[in-house]
């Protein structure tokens, strides 16, 4: 009965988890323009995200850096960004 329990358990948490992992992205790249007006990121790449809310405005072009996003509607709405050395 325990057993069965637990096991019903571990198959809800990881249906409930599912889609979360699955909504995450992450992308790294060069920085090639900032928009804080727009607040819009784009890489070298021509890939374009757009930065949270209240985002200081602290990344330059040239900047490596690795984005976590998830898709909200037809943008790319970055959750994090680290920037790393080259």
């Amino acid at each position: 009965m325990m057993r069965k329990k637990l096991a019903t358990g571990l198959v809800a948490l990881t249906l409930a988890l599912t889609p979360l992992a699955a909504s995450a992205h992450v992308t790294k790249g060069v920085v090639k323009s900032v928009d804080s007006h727009k607040m819009i990121l784009r890489l070298k790449d021509g890939s374009a995200f757009t930065l949270p809310k209240g985002f200081a405005d602290t990344l330059k072009a040239g900047e490596h850096v690795k984005l976590t996003w998830a898709m909200s509607g037809k943008r790319h709405l970055i959750s994090k960004v680290t920037v790393a050395k080259g």
